[in-house]
């Protein structure tokens, strides 16, 4: 009988590290997760149909362009202030306070109301609740309009915001005003308010709308972020991006070109590679990527360039689907190729050994593939069949490795 060499992951030793590392990785993972990653729980009551529907009805009731208007949907969160007030303005517990006591909502609907070659179009926001939150339009500076003088225009604005969308002005203050004159002749006057009762760290609730002629074009909620935060975090973000490039760079080389190209090149000359199986598993995994980005496509108009047309749109965006689909089905086929044929490579001794075991014993029921039955079994016939005593040696530099 022959003494196997007991290789690292034999040893109990290894095992009870391995254990001793797993255990601790789940506490550390489940103590700062949601520090890392901080996790807010939302309550959507609104649905993309709901806001869909809700916002034909706002857009009947105030007159908000285009006529004849397709829509478009997304539910949004605004990373600036999340960020702002997770890194500088009290953390996660700031965050949801500021969320329950409805100063700001970062989470919101957006519904887009546009038209085909044609520049006026309509954002209108939603609280996940189903609450109205504001709305953007815009619209072309040729169109004609009032010239109205500023304590006017910003009478029509403070009468908006307090009949139509409840807002109460006496807790704001007017902090910025403007106007500027279009080609059109018409005057756009902007108004920034802010809150006078309420701040979150450096940063100030603040309140836009501006007045195209005589009309509220725009309501806008948002936070005064300081600058200094985003030229500090803009370099934090610079040194994030530099590392995660060259750690994709280096797995590209790594991985794709020396493991996968390279390593296939070296199979391909002991015909170990397997490429059937793996271009089938690479299709069926890109067709569910192409299948998402389609998918996708009622979300991708939140994107679309009015100035182009539709058709072009949809084709460009059905071109880079496919060629997104190409790009995955060839990454994938090249990884599944490589790892099928170095399982190949590695387990052909197992697979030769074994059959040759079977005649020997004559086992008619089907082959376990366990490794202490493999043992058992050559240990009591191995030595009577010295006509295999060379598998037997290479099953010990498998055993060994």
């Amino acid at each position: 009988m022959t003494e196997t060499k007991k290789g690292i992951t034999r040893n109990p030793l290894f095992w009870v590290l391995f254990l001793i590392i797993f255990a601790a990785s789940v506490v550390f993972s489940f103590k700062y997760f949601s520090t890392a990653f901080p996790i807010v729980n939302v309550d959507i009551k609104m649905n993309r149909t709901q806001a869909l529907n809700k916002a034909k009805i706002l857009s009947k009731k105030f007159n908000w362009g285009p006529k004849d208007f397709s829509q478009s949907a997304s539910f949004k969160v605004d990373n600036a202030t999340k960020i702002f007030v997770e890194l500088e303005a009290g953390g996660k517990k700031e965050f949801v306070k500021m969320m329950k006591d409805g100063l700001d909502m970062p989470y919101k609907w957006v519904v887009r109301h546009f038209k085909e070659k044609e520049k006026n179009e309509t954002y209108i926001k939603f609280k996940p609740d189903g609450q109205p939150y504001g709305f953007v339009e815009i619209i072309s500076e040729d169109t004609p309009g009032a010239s109205l003088k500023t304590d006017k225009a910003q009478e029509i604005a403070e009468k908006e915001a307090t009949e139509k969308w409840n807002i109460q002005l006496d807790q704001y203050k007017l902090v910025e005003s403007s106007k500027v004159e279009r080609p059109s002749k018409r005057v756009d006057h902007t108004f920034v308010y802010e809150r006078k009762d309420k701040t979150i760290g450096k940063g100030f609730y603040r309140l836009k709308i501006v007045v195209n002629g005589d009309n509220v074009t725009q309501l806008n909620h948002f936070i005064k972020i300081p600058d200094n935060f985003f030229k500090k975090y803009s370099q934090m973000r610079s040194d994030n991006e530099s590392l995660a490039g060259a750690a994709s760079l280096l797995v590209k080389l790594l991985y794709l070109l020396g493991g996968c190209l390279i390593g296939l090149f070296f199979l391909f000359k002991k015909r170990y590679v397997i490429w059937k199986a793996p271009l089938i598993a690479g299709i069926i995994v890109s067709a569910g990527i192409l299948l998402e980005n389609i998918n996708k496509l009622p979300l991708a108009w939140m994107g679309y360039n009015t100035a182009t047309s539709a058709q072009s749109f949809l084709i460009n965006y059905l071109i880079r689907a496919f060629i997104s689909f190409l790009y995955m089905l060839i990454l994938y086929t090249i990884s599944f190729m490589a790892a099928e044929s170095l399982t190949r490579s590695i387990w052909w001794p197992y697979t030769i050994l074994e059959n040759m075991v079977q005649k020997q014993c004559k086992f008619n029921c089907c082959f376990w593939q366990n490794y202490s039955w493999i043992s058992s079994c050559r240990d009591r016939h191995l030595d009577s069949y010295r006509n295999i005593y060379f598998y037997h040696q290479i099953l010990r530099l498998v055993d060994a490795i």
